[in-house]
């Protein structure tokens, strides 16, 4: 009996090995492990590119929505999500005047901002903002070519940005004249009025047509016109209504004023260190292709500003073109003295106003 005891337990022992053996080995079963489908994606084993980009300016603008959010999504699909690139708008990230330090010094990776807001850092580049340049028919997807053509075309005005990579270079749709209480119609109408100037160039041509300019922060405009602090604004008509500017005006005076540089920067080492590829994929979507989309952008904006204009009972008054020759004749001076002040600086001016008003035939 003790025998069979022992044999039994001897039994129970073998028995009990294999089937702990089969639990073991049957997850490894040659027939179970699973090979990967033909054609299926390899998983990536890159790390994943995060870049920051800071504008000033709110989501909703035209700059955004028509340039940099979709170019940040096409981005990220033509790297296969290898790159990313989280936008912060509304100057989150630093004030307005401050932007292209921050892509200089890498707060943040990209940046957008308007060089007229930092006086003296792009002197060569402020010849696309001098007074009646550009023919008030040209819409700013045309100047915007003409714009990066010039900066492609001039290796002094290329220096100017030599501690970043530039991305874009590109204007706003022609600037007019926005007020409250006082309607403009005349060069005599706009004498004595205090107007917003959004940089040095156009505070000049408002000094020569007899108004005072009047620097201030694009948010602290509002406020401004509402409470009777100035009288009015220069801006452009596809941004009015990104701003609430609409609710504050009665009258616009559409005569093609100015233009307003803008700015697309990378730090330099960022872009230094980036893939080939993905730095060929950026200058694609970037550079002239880039300014064209913008441009489209602000003359769709136009368009939808004037009947947003219309429903808030702002009166439209186009100048007449011979009124209109007397504000060129008055800002003809603004020209010269520009060309002046960068001769003085050692810098090509005559050059640059030449070239640009050849792009200018060329194009028109």
């Amino acid at each position: 009996m003790r025998l069979l005891t022992k044999r039994a337990t001897f039994i129970l022992l073998i028995f009990c090995s294999v089937l702990l053996f089969s639990f073991v080995f049957a997850g490894c079963s040659p027939e179970e492990v699973k090979e990967p489908e033909e054609g299926a994606p390899e998983e990536s084993t890159e790390e994943v590119i995060e870049l920051t980009f800071s504008t000033l300016f709110p989501e909703p603008h035209c700059t955004n929505e028509y340039l940099h959010y979709p170019i940040a999504k096409e981005i990220e699909e033509e790297t296969d999500g290898r790159v990313k690139i989280e936008i912060h708008p509304g100057a989150t990230l630093g004030e307005g005047e401050a932007h292209y330090d921050m892509a200089v010094d890498g707060v943040a990776d990209i940046t957008q901002g308007i060089q007229g807001f930092t006086e003296g850092r792009f002197p060569l580049t402020s010849v696309v903002e001098l007074p009646f340049l550009f023919p008030p028919d040209m819409n700013a997807e045309t100047a915007n070519r003409i714009v990066w053509e010039l900066y492609e075309n001039v290796p002094a005005l290329q220096e100017e940005y030599e501690d970043v990579k530039v991305l874009a270079n590109f204007v706003n749709e022609p600037g007019h004249v926005y007020t409250a209480g006082t309607q403009v119609k005349t060069f005599d109408d706009f004498r004595g009025l205090d107007i917003r100037s959004p940089m040095a160039t156009a505070a000049s041509m408002l000094e020569e047509l007899g108004a005072s300019p009047v620097t201030m922060p694009t948010g602290d405009l509002y406020m401004s016109l509402e409470r009777g602090v100035v009288d009015g604004t220069l801006f452009n008509t596809a941004n009015m209504d990104d701003w609430g500017f609409w609710e504050v005006v009665d009258y616009k005076t559409k005569g093609g004023f100015y233009n307003l540089a803008w700015f697309t920067v990378m730090n330099k080492e960022t872009w230094n260190e980036l893939p080939e590829d993905v730095q060929e994929i950026i200058d694609e979507k970037y550079g002239m292709d880039g300014g064209i989309r913008v441009g489209k952008g602000f003359d769709a904006d136009y368009e939808e500003n004037i009947e947003i204009a219309k429903e808030h009972g702002v009166e439209i008054y186009e100048l007449p073109e011979e009124e209109r020759k007397k504000w060129e004749e008055a800002t003809e001076v603004v020209h010269e003295n520009w060309v002046e002040d960068m001769e003085e600086q050692g810098l090509p001016g005559r050059e640059v106003l030449d070239e640009v008003n050849r792009l200018i035939e060329e194009y028109k």
